[in-house]
């Protein structure tokens, strides 16, 4: 018999001769029940030491719970429990010994959980067996006594590598096949999509996608291919052509994270770049009314063209080459403003913004004269025709009922100017090349030129007094050949083109004795992005050659105004 219970039996057998205060004691260490000491003290008929006993054991009751509560642990509950199983507060401790308990098992399921996390990370003999040691019955016994067992492949998850997974299968088959197959595939896709986005192609895009069709990356790919694809587009579009697009759209598209400035550097320099980013609008040119009457005593000249076609473009490249030369003196004038305006949008070290078409309500009269080789003065008064003239003009001529009520105003001081033969005149008429099929209100520009020529022809407003014909030809740096070829270029694409209009311009000029007939072509230099432009002054020399050698002149000396 154990020496607790020997001790038991006779501190029952001998109670009637034990003090209350040992009793208490022998309760407090475990050796006695309270229950089975009252029992006795019953048996014996001993009121007055179970009263004593009650008391004793009502204070060691609360002592006991005081301590419980203060500890708050399972230990503290438990012992209570055990001591005094039908004590005060009994019902009160059992549950919170329970709370205790369930906190307690979660506590150790926490810190087994991390543990086996800890150890399966690192996935190596020590990490297994030290687990084991600390959690003998944990959750991952059997998962780490089996990882135990099998520690090539412990050794291979560890490495994770392609050419692990693939000797593993070779030397253990049948084992960890589709572990191993998974982990491969995993692979795999890493590296192919780490491939695929260091190259950023579409082409790399294209092929993860093809190759991991259910890849961890499919949608990056994809985000990033529609991206890719929306920058090619652009790159490829200015690569092609660099006029593809306006500043303001290029902005937009870097803006919008389309593209970046770094990949527009290899179809921009530096400079043009800056030009690019810094632009915000074109500043309108001014306008002011048409004038009655023009000057006299000046050869006027005629700038016709179709709406974009590089007219207003020519009359400013035309002014600041004359300025550049200081060939060129401004005579007052109803449109001297809107010739110092457009004079200064060309100059010859820098990039210019162009300016915006001419309004179709619009008429402006630049007076000047230029000087020859000889110092004659030739004054002329060059006029900017809107586009829209065209569009009055084509109605009148095919009898349709004017509707713009501004354009038709414009046609008739148009023709009065030209019904006025006090002035010599001069005709230019602006193709810009490659838009021989560009459309306005469902017709091509031939349409419209063919019908303006046809009036003007049998008006009979070009006639004896008109000194010069000549289409001129814009945009001509677009031409597929070298600058030395451009005029025969040129001459075969108006021919080509526009037949009608070249053989019905040379006919006038046969039946109305006019001097000169020519096909000139014209740019104003490098343009780009639409709207700006590295102007160059060379090629204005030849029109400004045609105005001078077919104008009229003042010689030095004489007063009266000479005709060639």
């Amino acid at each position: 018999m154990p020496v607790i219970d020997e001790r038991r039996e006779k501190i029952l057998k001998g109670i009637k001769n034990i003090p209350v205060k040992n009793l208490v004691n022998f309760i407090m260490q475990g050796v006695v029940r309270p229950a089975e000491v009252m029992q006795r003290l019953q048996e014996l008929h001993d009121t007055a030491r179970q009263q004593a006993l009650t008391k004793e054991l009502e204070n060691f009751d609360h002592t006991l719970w005081k301590t419980a509560l203060q500890q708050n642990s399972v230990e503290s509950y438990r012992k209570y429990v055990d001591t005094m199983p039908n004590g005060l507060h009994a019902e009160e401790c059992r549950k919170l010994l329970a709370v205790k308990e369930q906190e307690q098992l979660q506590q150790q399921a926490s810190a087994d959980e991390a543990a086996w996390q800890q150890a399966a990370q690192q996935n190596t003999k020590q990490s297994m067996e030290a687990y084991l040691a600390a959690f003998p019955y944990g959750a991952h016994r059997a998962e780490c006594e089996a990882m135990l067992n099998d520690l090539p492949w412990m050794e291979t998850r560890k490495r994770n590598t392609i050419a692990g997974y693939e000797e593993y299968m070779r030397q253990h088959p049948g084992q960890h096949v589709a572990e191993c197959r998974g982990a491969i595939l995993a692979l795999n896709d890493d590296n192919d999509w780490l491939k695929a986005e260091r190259a950023g192609t579409t082409a790399a895009l294209e092929n993860y996608l093809r190759n991991h069709p259910e890849g961890k990356f499919v949608f990056k790919a994809q985000t990033s291919l529609a991206a890719r694809m929306d920058r090619d587009r652009v790159v490829k579009a200015l690569e092609a052509d660099r006029n593809a697009f306006a500043p303001k759209e290029i902005q937009r598209e870097v803006q919008n994270r389309v593209v970046s400035w770094a990949d527009l550097r290899r179809i921009f320099s530096d400079d043009e770049l800056k030009a690019i980013q810094s632009f915000t609008d074109v500043t309108p040119l001014p306008y002011s009314d048409a004038p009655k009457q023009l000057q006299r005593d000046t050869t006027e000249v005629y700038f016709w063209g179709t709406p974009s076609s590089g007219k207003t473009c020519a009359l400013g490249a035309l002014l600041s080459a004359a300025f550049h030369y200081g060939i060129l003196t401004e005579q007052p004038c109803q449109g001297a403003h809107y010739m110092d305006r457009l004079s200064n949008i060309f100059i010859n070290d820098g990039i210019c913004v162009l300016p915006q078409g001419t309004p179709d309500y619009s008429i402006q009269e630049m007076a000047f004269t230029l000087r020859d080789r000889q110092r004659n003065e030739h004054p002329l008064a060059c006029i900017d025709l809107a586009g829209e003239v065209f569009r009055a003009l084509y109605r009148k001529q095919n009898n349709i009922p004017e509707e713009n009520f501004v354009q038709e105003q414009a046609l008739k001081h148009t023709l009065s100017y030209l019904a006025d033969s006090h002035n010599r005149k001069i005709h230019f008429f602006i193709i810009a090349y490659g838009e021989h099929m560009k459309e306005w209100d469902g017709l091509r520009m031939h349409n419209y030129l063919a019908s303006a020529v046809t009036y003007l022809r049998d008006n009979k407003i070009i006639r004896r007094g008109t000194n010069g014909i000549y289409i001129l030809v814009t945009k001509s740096d677009l031409m597929p050949c070298s600058p030395g070829q451009r005029k025969d270029y040129a001459t075969q694409y108006v021919q080509r083109y526009m037949p009608s209009l070249c053989n019905s311009l040379a006919q006038i000029c046969h039946d109305s004795d006019v001097q000169d007939f020519d096909i000139l072509p014209f740019s104003l230099g490098d343009v780009f992005a639409q709207k700006l432009c590295h102007f160059e002054s060379d090629n204005t020399d030849s029109l400004l050659n045609k105005l001078i050698l077919t104008s009229g002149y003042i010689h030095r000396g004489l007063l009266s105004f000479l005709n060639p």
